[in-house]
Order: structure tokens, then C-alpha cells, then sequence
């Protein structure tokens, strides 16, 4: 696997034969994200894209102890387990507004309450005129997203060059897509070997 991009902590944890038990992958891992949405929630998460994940308490001190035993490097870890969702917050509705950020991507249940605490005051909006606009309209602690990467809260936005989006979730969605293509064409093979060999025992059974 390329981790290019990330930390050499991260690389460290994940890379190779030595990955501790419990220790699951980092977060771009485990989110599925629809193409159309993929900058902002590049934009949203940020560096947490690459924070690595641990199963419990135990997973996590073993890591800890691997992280201090390197040379160079560092990581964020999160213990799955010490994780529980937050209440959810008021979300805008209205045009422009496309839905909360957590509610537009898909994981396993067990990642769900993670995705809700760092997603759930997430907002997805069409462009920055809506972000802009909800950002001083809504509460404090809400964040808006447009669909092109800008990140807007009351006082603050964060925006820059769209290339710098194509971060581990951009890399996450084509290795998906390409598998599936992979996938797709391998049973497109064992169709055509089947009929081939059908044709050929029916020619067998003419002679």
C-alpha cells in the first residue's frame, strides 16, 4: 500500500508485517464518500483523515509504545472505544444546503458514533454564497462546507487552491472504484471461459 502523504508515525503503525492487534487503519479508511462530495469532506476533516484508529485501550498503548520507539515521527490515535456520539445539533435547511455531513457518508456501525463527532456539526452547502450566509445566520459550533472545499464557521473561513484537496479520501474513493472496475472485468472473464467451454462441450456431444 502507498502511504504517501502521511506521517512516518502513521506509516510506521500501518505499513508492513508489525501492525498491532487492534490497530484498524486511519479514518480516510473507513469512510465511504460519494464522489460529488469528496472535496468538502477533505476539506472538513483535514488532517483528522489521517488520524489512526485503535480498537480499545490495550490497542492503544501498544501503539503509544511503538510510536516512542521510533527514531522520528508521530501520529494521532483515537481509542474507538472511549468514543461516544454527541447530541445532535440543529441543522439549516433551505436551498443550497445539502445535508449534514455525517448523514452523506457511509461506514461501518461500529465507526458511526466517530463519524458523528467529527461530522455531525458539519453542513454541506452548494457554493460559498450559502456557507457564508448560514455561518452568520446559525449557532455557534456549526461548521458549513461548500461543495468546492471552503470551510465556513461565524468569524473564521478556510479556503484554498482545490488541488491541495486531493488528499487520502480523493486517493480512498479510486482505489474503491478501481477495484470494483477489477472486479467487474474479472466476472466479464469467467463469463466468457464459461460459454467457451459450454460451446466446446456442445461440439464435443455433436462429433
Amino acid at each position: 500500500r502507498n502511504f504517501d502523504g502521511v506521517s512516518e508515525g502513521v506509516k510506521a503503525l500501518l505499513a508492513g508485517e508489525h501492525r498491532a492487534p487492534g490497530t484498524l487503519g486511519m479514518i480516510s479508511d473507513v469512510l465511504e464518500v460519494p464522489s460529488r462530495y469528496l472535496d468538502a469532506l477533505e476539506a472538513s476533516l483535514g488532517e483528522a483523515a489521517a488520524f489512526v484508529l485503535v480498537a480499545d485501550h490495550a490497542a492503544l498503548g501498544t501503539a503509544l509504545e511503538q510510536l516512542r520507539g521510533l527514531p522520528s515521527g508521530r501520529a494521532t490515535l483515537v481509542d474507538l472505544a472511549g468514543i461516544a456520539a454527541g447530541g445532535p445539533h440543529g441543522v439549516p435547511d433551505g436551498p443550497g444546503v445539502l445535508g449534514r455531513a455525517s448523514d452523506l457518508v457511509r461506514c461501518e456501525d461500529r465507526y458511526r458514533a466517530l463519524v458523528e463527532r467529527l461530522l455531525g456539526t458539519v453542513v454541506v452547502v452548494e457554493d460559498r454564497a450559502t456557507a457564508a450566509r448560514l455561518a452568520v445566520q446559525s449557532e455557534a459550533g456549526l461548521r458549513f462546507v461548500s461543495l468546492d472545499g471552503e470551510v465556513w464557521e461565524r468569524g473564521r473561513v478556510r479556503a484554498g487552491s482545490a488541488r491541495n484537496l486531493a488528499g487520502l479520501l480523493h486517493r480512498e474513493n479510486e482505489i474503491r472504484e478501481l477495484t470494483g472496475e477489477l472486479a467487474a472485468r474479472r466476472q466479464a472473464v469467467e463469463a466468457l471461459e464459461r460459454g467457451r467451454e459450454e460451446l466446446e462441450a456442445r461440439r464435443a456431444g455433436t462429433q
